[in-house]
């Protein structure tokens, strides 16, 4: 007996010749499935020691250099204010509201790429 297996709005999906066939495709589905979970997971745990790294080595240049983030308009702003971004985001907010505060950066400044033009640094582009 063919097993038909079509999506929500009856478009086909996939045709078996009967249930043991659709039995080993979907193990193998499976197997694939899991393969993938095992490796976003080491993706992830990766990706925090990075950022756990990252975020030591931040803060001990501003331990070390705090002198140097302590205004407005100062050489370790963005470094200061993506260390507390991060703490805030660790703590509740979103990581897209860390992205986006991280983007926008202190003052309406936003840096843009390497090399871009026309960004705004909230003073007429002089520093």
């Amino acid at each position: 007996m063919e097993i038909v297996l079509s999506k929500e709005d009856g478009t086909e999906f996939a045709r078996f010749a009967d249930a043991e066939e659709l039995a080993r495709w979907a193990v193998r589905v499976c197997v694939v499935a899991d393969n993938e979970i095992e490796r976003l997971k080491d993706n992830a745990a990766s990706l925090r020691t990075q950022r756990d790294y990252l975020m030591a080595a931040a803060r001990r240049t501003l331990d070390e250099n705090g002198h140097l983030a302590d205004g407005d308009n100062c050489t370790l702003l963005v470094l200061k204010r993506a260390v507390e971004t991060l703490q805030e985001v660790g703590s509740g907010t979103t990581a897209t509201d860390g992205h986006n505060a991280l983007a926008q950066g202190p003052g309406g400044y936003s840096p843009g790429p390497a090399g871009a033009t026309g960004y705004t640094d909230g003073n007429n582009g002089e520093r």
